[in-house]
């Protein structure tokens, strides 16, 4: 067993694996070119994609939770079950990558398992939403929104945390997350210029067309951009929280090529978020800016060069989110009663907000039952509020209000537990190694400011495309584990790192 780990220790740190990545890529590159050639090929592809992916993983595991990363962040998977034919199982069945390295961290190298506080909080979340749905009379409705933060909530973050255990590959997981939000966002920024709205490019350039854009200054129809999601907001949202990630790269990169690398694709994914006309994004990057102010990360003047920078990017790529943002100062005319009140989305947000509010004052202990609230309450309560009138069942348009609709002050405060867990412990760890490590301290802020940038979208959007929430969460908390000063509490990762070093000084003995 000893000589087979060092062979592999070999492979992971040598020419071998520059080899296999490099003879992977031309597979690959082949493989696409027969794809575009042939419209059923895409199949083909991504069948011997994934076997060639399973086999690097078999020789670098960590090479599978960093494809596993890029692939659920740029939805492929649901894109290829929605635009390529591909069968839904085998979606659901992704996840199981990343039992390659959960099995190599624990079997291989003989490493803990890794249970950590918030686990134990989403846990208790589950039981929650379960006795709300029986308490509700909502079992049959609810048993949707249970299975999938089972599957995209628990179990996906019980896995990360467990496969995510070294400085070094949280490292690799961020560049990973950066370069698949930068060519997200270079991909939205092409459809624009070229006005190429009506074709998705294989599903990841979404748009919805039948709202007729956008009209701008210039006369020109403006779509708003959906990426591979499909939904502007969320896509706008999912982009935002890797923003400060972009940063503190561009701040903690020795090589100053990664730095402007980092800053490169900073500005793709900003360009990408404002094709979106989100003003729920644009309000977050306002909070998380007047955060790093307030953290002495960046200075007021130059906030005020970022401030005018992101000004002139926004008004050139998507000049009508001025106008849209403006309209906001209407809700005031909405409140007092006046006949001039805010266009019909911000209308129909706060009618959605306020029947959500309504609900969990009518329920306001264990709420109505997960997803109840969409579909037995949303449209009676809205149509009393009398702002607008709804047809149809809608969202809360608020991750808070909705949950509390749902599950109650007790289930709304095991969620707020989770967060305020794993943000009190990033705010600690980054006062902690302030002074001590830059690159651990500026980790830390990162992900504390993409948290900072979600929860304030989730004012105006509800908990959908979960599995983006509990993967910052996962991500999260495993930057805590990894971060966590050795006294307190990281002797297993500091073993495996050393384990690991040992490897690689045994494959470069053998070399000699």
């Amino acid at each position: 067993m000893q000589s087979l780990r060092t062979q592999l220790g070999y492979a992971m740190h040598g020419e071998g694996l520059q080899r296999a990545l490099a003879l992977g890529l031309a597979l690959c590159a082949a493989l696409a070119g027969v794809a575009v050639a042939h419209p059923g090929g895409w199949m083909l592809f991504g069948a011997l994609a994934l076997a060639g992916l399973i086999l690097l993983a078999l020789v670098r595991s960590e090479l599978a939770t960093l494809a596993f990363c890029v692939v659920l962040y740029t939805n492929t998977m649901v894109v290829a079950v929605r635009f390529h034919d591909v069968p839904a199982f085998a979606s659901s069945l992704f996840v199981s990558v990343l039992l390659i390295p959960l099995a190599s961290a624990l079997i291989i190298r003989r490493e803990r398992l890794v249970l950590t506080p918030t686990l134990w909080l989403m846990a208790a979340w589950l039981v929650v939403m379960m006795l709300s749905a029986v308490l509700g009379g909502s079992t049959r409705t609810s048993i949707t929104m249970i299975t999938t933060f089972a599957l995209e909530g628990l179990v996906l973050y019980a896995l990360l945390t467990n496969v995510i255990r070294r400085l070094e590959t949280l490292r690799r997981v961020i560049w990973a997350l950066l370069i698949a939000g930068g060519l997200l966002g270079a991909l939205s920024l092409y459809q624009d210029v070229t006005r190429t709205y009506e074709n998705p490019y294989a599903g990841y350039a979404q748009v919805e067309l039948e709202n007729g854009g956008i009209e701008t200054p210039d006369g020109e129809p403006r779509f708003r951009l959906g990426g591979p999601i499909g939904e502007k907001n969320r896509y706008a949202q999912i982009l935002i929280v890797l923003l400060p990630l972009a940063f503190f790269r561009a701040v903690s990169e020795r090589r100053l090529a990664l730095r402007f690398l980092a800053g490169g694709l900073g500005l793709l994914i900003l360009s990408g978020m404002a094709l979106t006309y989100s003003r729920g994004a644009l309000v977050g990057l306002a909070g998380v800016l007047i955060l790093m102010v307030a953290w002495r990360y960046i200075r007021l003047h130059q906030l005020l060069l970022a401030g005018l920078v992101a000004a002139l990017l926004v008004t050139s790529l998507a000049p009508a989110t001025v106008e849209r943002v403006v309209r906001l100062q209407d809700i005031g005319g909405l409140l007092a009663g006046e006949s001039e009140g805010p266009d019909g989305a911000v209308r129909g947000r706060l009618t959605q907000n306020l029947s959500a509010l309504h609900t969990f004052l009518d329920y306001p202990l264990f709420g109505v039952g997960p997803g109840a609230f969409f579909r037995e309450y949303s449209q009676k309560n809205a149509n009393d509020v009398g702002f607008r009138f709804l047809t149809t069942n809608r969202r809360a348009h608020n991750m808070y209000l909705e949950i509390a609709a749902d599950v109650g002050a007790v289930g709304l405060a095991v969620f707020m537990a989770i967060i305020a867990v794993t943000c009190v412990r990033l705010w600690q760890l980054r006062r902690y190694w302030l002074g001590r490590d830059s690159e651990r301290s500026g980790m830390a802020a990162a992900l504390l400011l993409g948290m900072a940038a979600y929860l304030i979208t989730a004012l105006f959007l509800q908990l959908s495309f979960e599995r983006y929430y509990w993967f910052q969460i996962a991500v999260a908390n495993a930057a805590i584990s990894i971060l966590a000063p050795a006294q307190e509490g990281a002797p297993a990762t500091a073993a495996a790192d050393a384990q690991a070093a040992g490897v690689a000084q045994a494959g470069a003995a053998g070399r000699t």
